[in-house]
């Protein structure tokens, strides 16, 4: 036992020597030596150095005194001087044990010449980023962004409160500089003291400053240092001031000040205007007017520290007010809110220089606006808005409210929320919406919107879902238009899960016409009536459904349109089942509205429409036509019938429609519409039009009657490939072609006038480059692309075919045309006694292309063939034609220019009406004619006809030109040059022994006839002691003709009657006056002369 003692003594000992050595070590610190160590370990961790120019007074005792002087601290590189602060002087005395073991206990401080600036450059860093150059700052952890987001509560720490006995602070300035925003400020402190005449005695408070030009001020009394130590005895404070403008008052008791805890403080903040000095601060605040803020603060700030009746008013009616009521159970947690919040504005407008100020964004004069509801919850655990109430605008304008809550406001989720929107007259926001947007709202009339907003906003993490339920909306006047809309939208965010019923009425459609062309740029016709109701069901991503649709437009005396059924999903257009009628008692009553809107086309009156049609199916699959039923037009002008159904009208497959087209005469439809059409009629055209699932389209049975003519058979489409097909097989009993223009043989054939063929010299055919310089053969380029587009094979019977005016018997024609090159393989008839066949090519597909043409016409009777040329019986005796050309070319000019190949026509035993030769010639040719053939009577006889050509490179050469009667012979020779159209022809017609030559020259567009005058004295003559130049004609036509056609025995017979009659009365024809020979020639070339330039118009 006494060893024990002994030990523990001794270690007694020890512990006394240890710590008493350490004690005394302390006390003789010289805190001097350390003074390079700390301005060494403050440059470490700064990057700036501080500097310690006077002593260091460290005096460690019950009271320890801590004394410095003249310390410096270094700006930043950048910054405007090299200081950031200086300090004259610092002391402060403390109690060391109460401050180790307890709260601080300060005695005495003491703070002089403190020259501080904070300073921001232009770039946005401010002096008092100390991170040192090179060092990289700790990166905070973001969660990802798709996370939601959690809101912790602050965690709640006490506000101590030190012992102070003897505090005197003076001679402070601080500088705050920005330049970013080019202000500048500064606050000084002139003096700030806290002094007691003792321990148990309250504290005087005295600070006097300024912040630029306001005054900082504050003044009051602080309890007694002795009762900051004795939690029995309350802590009082009651300290008023001005700091910068701003009234603060703070009044109460704290029962543990050095802990925090038994706050009982009424704090308040008054002013009249913010502003100001957050101008001066760079902070660009609007003008709101007076503020008043106070609360009390009660409990403990380690635990919960509640404000209690809290008010807060800001700002003035005429511009923003705002009120606050409530308490806050715990500020330090921000938990137990429960605040009553308003806002309220005279004009919301009034708020545009603030938005746009803060927003770049203006607020349109929309009238006041009230804001009421009630904030309450933690921040933790969620924060609510209940007993929302808001209204903004008013009634002549548009007027919002809104009633209800959101369960969580930091979420934006628990959303429930009544809204409405009303409108006298939607048409009043227009200049509002013209000024923000550039485009107007047209003046439909009221508007009147209802609904329910529930659910969660999309939030990080959380795609949110918004339902719209209650939904009522109305919009417009019954005078004009309605739209109404009721229902509910499951996931307005997503926009799925609806269920709304729309409708729309209207008087007149056509009212809308004014409005409808100042905001879409289109009008509207007046149509009539408009009611229109349907159900909308679904949504974007599921199908947005149309039920019930039920669409009624117009009026039947002027167009009546119903639709009714449904589409599963109008987006991706498909579920479609509707069924459609179109009715209308006179479709030429939409003539007008036609001419309006439809680019000046009008609509004829054609007679009543009813059209029904049904539709069903949709884009991805097919869709389907079960029913057409058209009937339109009448009997007595033109009416069209179809009926039928398509299987799918997307591919054109499954088609089956039957079809009538009936006119008494289709000139009708020129006069209704003002447009040149001929008098075609009777018409009845009727067939049946079907086409299959990857089958070609098919019109087969088809039957006209157009006029007296007739035409039944077959066309078949084939659609499937790149290039269609057509094949086409057709007959006729009996078909005139003038059925089609109007101009039947039945009606007298052509006009008087001859035709085509009387036609005035010098003037080019109709169209064509030809009508542009002078040229007969167009040079247009032929349509040879257009060749390569589809592929045909026609084939065409007729009994009888009355083509211009031309008749043909048992006529028929097979013509194919395939990937460009076109051929008429068969092409054959009867004229008369006498056959035609033919074969034609023309192929496209290569360049240039060729063309061949080989026909042959046998002892065809003129008679029937003279109608093409306006001479239906005007012409008689047989023809014999035999045309074999080739050639090659892009255009008819480019073909005839390399022509080659043969041409000859021979009639015989024929006669031509004198009214024919005067129709086709004029008058005064018709007398030459009388003069050169010896016509007395009504018919010109004619014994034989040849013209022979051979044709070389585009130049025709005469083999033989002949023509004998009874009374002269003609004969000719000489070329046609196709590439220049060139003239170079020579006539000799004579008459018993007088034959006087011609020259034919000019251009085909141009001819000229003039007499040979270098030939003609020649000509009289050799006429006299010779046969008149028939042997040379003869030897022309033996080499054309065989030896027993009929024109060479008349060649023959008018050789030897010439010869003849030239033998018996020479004598007396050389024997008479030279003179009268010459008179009686030049009368006769002049009379010639003049009637073949009348001829050609010169």
């Amino acid at each position: 036992m006494r060893r024990a003692w002994k030990i523990l003594i001794g270690v007694l000992a020890v512990l006394v020597v240890i710590v008493g050595g350490a004690v005394a070590y302390v006390l003789n610190i010289d805190a001097n030596a350390y003074k390079e160590d700390i301005e060494a370990a403050v440059q470490e961790e700064t990057g700036r150095a501080l500097k310690i120019n006077g002593p260091i007074v460290l005096d460690i005792g019950s009271e320890t005194v801590f004394r410095i002087s003249d310390v410096t601290f270094a700006n930043a590189d950048w910054g405007s001087r090299p200081q950031m602060l200086t300090v004259g002087a610092f002391e402060a005395e403390v109690r060391l044990i109460p401050t180790l073991f307890g709260a601080p206990d300060i005695t005495r401080v003491r703070l002089s010449q403190v020259d501080a600036l904070i300073e921001t450059n232009e770039a946005g860093v401010s002096n008092t980023d100390f991170t040192k150059p090179g060092a990289e700052g700790e990166a905070t952890e973001q969660p990802p962004a798709d996370e939601p987001r959690e809101v912790e509560a602050p965690e709640g720490g006490p506000i101590t409160i030190p012992i102070l006995r003897d505090v005197r602070i003076e001679d402070i300035t601080a500088t705050i500089r920005n330049a970013q925003a080019g202000t500048e400020n500064t606050v000084r402190l002139d003096h700030l003291t806290l002094t007691g005449e003792g321990a148990d005695s309250p504290l005087a408070l005295d600070m006097q400053g300024a912040f630029d030009d306001l005054p900082l001020l504050l003044n009051g009394t602080l309890g007694s240092p002795a009762s900051m130590q004795d939690a029995s005895t309350p802590w009082n404070v009651d300290v008023t001031g001005d700091l910068a403008g701003v009234d603060v008052a703070a009044k109460g008791a704290i029962t543990e000040p050095t802990k925090g805890r038994g706050f009982d403080l009424s704090v308040s903040a008054v002013g009249q205007e913010l502003a100001e000095l957050a101008g001066k601060l760079g902070v660009d605040a609007p003008k709101v007017g007076p503020f008043e803020v106070r609360t009390t603060l009660k409990g403990d700030s380690d635990e919960d520290l509640a404000a209690e009746d809290v008010t807060v008013d800001i700002g003035a009616p005429d511009f923003i007010h705002v009120t606050v009521g409530g308490r806050v159970a715990s500020v330090t947690k921000v938990a137990g809110i429960d605040l009553q919040i308003g806002v309220e504005g005279e004009e919301i407008g009034n708020l545009s220089p603030v938005a746009d100020r803060f927003a770049a964004q203006t607020i349109p004069d929309m009238g006041p606006y009230n804001i009421a509801m009630r904030v309450s919850g933690d921040l933790g655990r969620g924060i609510s808005v209940t007993g929302l109430d808001a209204a903004l605008g008013k009634a002549s304008l548009v007027e919002v409210t809104a009633k209800g809550g959101v369960a969580d406001v930091v979420n934006t989720s628990g959303l429930d929320v009544s809204l409405a929107v009303r409108s006298n007259e939607i048409g009043n926001l227009s200049e509002i919406a013209r000024s923000y947007t550039g485009q107007g709202v047209p003046s439909l009339g009221p508007l009147d919107l209802a609904a329910r907003l529930v659910g969660d906003l999309p939030a990080p993490g959380r795609e949110g879902k918004v339902a719209v339920n209650d939904l009522d909306f109305s919009l417009g006047r019954e005078d004009l238009i309605r739209l109404t809309a009721t229902g509910a939208i499951g996931d307005a965010v997503n926009a799925s899960g609806l269920d709304v019923r729309v409708a729309a009425t209207s008087p007149q459609i056509g009212q809308l016409d004014p409005i409808a062309r100042e905001y879409a740029g289109q009008g509207v016709p007046s149509l009539g009536p408009l009611d229109v109701s349907a159900r909308i069901l679904g949504g974007i991503e599921d199908g947005l459904g149309v039920e019930g649709l039920d669409l009624a437009l117009g009026q039947e005396d002027m167009i009546r349109v119903t639709a009714a059924g449904g589409v599963a999903d109008v987006l991706a257009r498909n579920g479609i089942k509707l069924d459609v009628t179109a009715r209308a008692q006179e479709v030429g009553n939409l003539d007008t509205l036609a001419k309006t809107y439809a680019g000046g086309q009008g609509v004829p009156d054609m007679g009543p429409l009813d059209l029904t049609l049904s539709v069903e199916g949709g884009m991805d699959d097919k869709l389907s036509i079960p029913t057409i039923d058209l009937d339109f037009g009448r009997d007595d002008t033109v009416r069209l019938t179809a009926n039928g159904t398509v299987d799918d009208a997307l591919k054109g497959a499954g088609a089956d429609l039957a079809f009538t087209l009936v006119s008494p005469n289709l000139g009708v439809l020129g006069e209704a519409t003002g447009g040149a059409v001929p008098a075609i009629g009777p018409v009845n055209v009727s067939g049946t039009v079907k086409a299959g699932a990857d089958e070609p389209v098919t019109l087969k049975p088809f039957q006209a009657k157009i006029g007296g003519s007739d035409l039944s058979g077959s066309v078949t489409a084939d659609l499937r490939e790149a290039v269609p097909s057509i094949v086409a097989e057709l007959s006729s009993n009996h078909f005139d072609t003038g059925d089609l223009t109007g101009d039947s043989s039945s009606g007298g054939g052509a006009s008087s006038g001859g035709g085509s063929a009387g036609t005035s010299a010098g003037t080019s055919p109709a169209g064509g480059s030809g009508a542009d310089d002078g040229r007969v053969i167009p040079g247009d380029p032929l349509p040879l692309d257009a060749m390569k587009l589809v592929n045909a094979d026609i084939a065409y019977k007729a009994g009888k075919l009355i083509a211009a005016g031309s008749e043909f018997d048992g006529f028929e024609l097979a013509a194919t045309l395939q990937d460009g090159s076109f051929s008429i393989d068969t092409m054959k008839a009867n004229v008369g006694p006498g056959t035609l066949n033919g074969t034609v090519s023309l192929d496209a597909s290569k360049t240039p292309a060729p063309l061949s043409i080989d026909i042959t016409g046998d002892d065809m009777d003129l008679g029937l063939l003279g109608g093409a040329a306006g001479l239906k019986g005007k012409l008689e005796g047989p023809l014999d034609l035999r045309i074999d050309l080739q050639g090659q070319g892009n255009s008819p000019r480019e073909i005839a220019a390399g022509l080659n190949g043969a041409f000859s026509t021979v009639v015989v035993d024929s006669r031509v009406r004198r009214e024919a030769v005067e129709d086709a010639m004029g008058p005064e040719m018709a007398r030459l004619a009388d003069v050169l053939f010896g016509n007395q009577g009504e018919w010109v006889v004619v014994n034989c006809t040849l013209v022979d050509y051979k044709v070389t490179d585009g130049l025709m050469e005469a083999n033989a030109l002949f023509i004998d009667t009874d009374v002269s012979t003609v004969t000719g020779d000489g070329e046609i040059n196709l590439k220049n159209e060139e003239l170079s022809m020579g006539l000799k017609p004579q008459t018993g022994v007088v034959s006087i030559p011609l020259l034919l020259t000019g251009t085909l567009g141009s001819p000229s006839v003039i007499p040979d005058p270098g030939k003609t004295l020649l000509s009289i003559g050799g006429a006299l002691l010779t046969g008149g130049g028939l042997t040379a004609a003869v030897a022309a036509l033996s080499a054309s003709l065989p030896d027993d056609h009929p024109c060479m025995a008349s060649a023959e017979a008018a050789e030897k009657k010439a010869a003849a009659e030239s033998e018996k009365s020479a004598g007396e024809k050389v024997l008479d006056a030279p003179s009268k020979i010459l008179e009686g020639a030049g009368g006769t070339v002049k009379g010639l002369s003049d009637g073949l330039n009348k001829l050609f118009g010169q």
